[in-house]
């Protein structure tokens, strides 16, 4: 990459492209047969969503939505980073992995 094409990609030495969008979903179904008739339902159990955003090495983003919750937000902050610490802003469940902690 040229320095030109990563000036232009970058503001104030951030990359506002670099988004990351995530999902899943959780889908039970079931079949019945009696009499020689059948009947079939399938319905979405679990829908998640999340898009993280990584402008530089020691800022990112997260928003994390989750059908299922009750709360539908799950996670939503910014996290700023120096050396080995970190500092989040937002709603989020606080880290209780020991490789998460690192």
């Amino acid at each position: 990459m040229s320095a030109e094409s990563a000036e232009s990609d970058s503001i104030d030495g951030f990359r506002w492209r670099n988004l990351e969008l995530r999902g899943r979903l959780l889908v039970q179904g079931w079949t019945d047969r009696e009499d020689g008739e059948s009947a079939s339902d399938v319905e979405a159990e679990n829908a998640r969503l999340e898009l993280r955003w990584r402008p530089a090495r020691w800022l990112h983003g997260v928003v994390e939505y989750d059908q299922a919750e009750d709360r539908h937000l799950k996670d939503a902050f910014l996290a700023f980073r120096g050396g080995r610490f970190e500092v989040r802003a937002g709603q989020f469940k606080p880290p209780i992995s020991p490789l998460q902690m690192e």
